[in-house]
């Protein structure tokens, strides 16, 4: 189980110019899509939702927010399973349970839901 999210969405201070902080991140962002690609072993990821809030009223943090969106939209693409966790309930938004793939009930096992 990997933890994504604050770690990979750290922004170091604007360099100059500002792109090149991007750059950077997306290159860090295309070698976990790399490695994620070639494992041969699942893989869990475990995020935060960022993006259902306001949109933030500064520069920074509205980077943050859609580095964040970017971010989980790749990592959704090159998933077998997606799975949204609102509530303490399991919503499947890619992928069917299956052999490798919990059923909702399962994965609440697997999380301690219901406790």
């Amino acid at each position: 189980m990997v933890p994504v999210g604050d770690g990979w969405l750290e922004m170091p201070q604007p360099p100059s110019p500002p792109h090149q902080g991007r750059q950077a991140w997306q290159a860090l962002c295309q070698r976990l899509f790399t490695t994620l690609i070639t494992a041969v072993t699942p893989i869990i990821l475990v995020s935060n939702e960022v993006g259902w809030g306001i949109v933030p009223d500064n520069p920074m943090a509205r980077e943050f927010r859609d580095r964040a969106g970017w971010l989980h939209q790749k990592l959704a693409q090159l998933a077998d399973l997606v799975i949204l966790v609102v509530a303490g309930l399991p919503l499947i938004l890619k992928g069917a349970a299956g052999p490798g793939n919990p059923s909702p009930s399962e994965f609440k096992l697997m999380t301690g839901g219901d406790r």
